[in-house]
């Protein structure tokens, strides 16, 4: 499993926060709740070393 770049601040609403550049934004859910493939990338593609 790959480490995820950003961390969940809020699992109601889906709001996760990049841990490398700070940029915010709202994971897409699934029906059911899970999160789409994709959710825990950073939209300006951080990586962690």
């Amino acid at each position: 499993m790959t480490k995820k770049v950003t961390k969940l601040l809020n699992p109601l609403t889906g709001e996760m926060i990049c841990k490398v550049c700070g940029a915010k934004h709202f994971a897409n859910l699934q029906t059911g709740g899970k999160y789409r493939r994709g959710s825990w990338q950073c939209r300006f593609s951080c990586k962690l070393d």
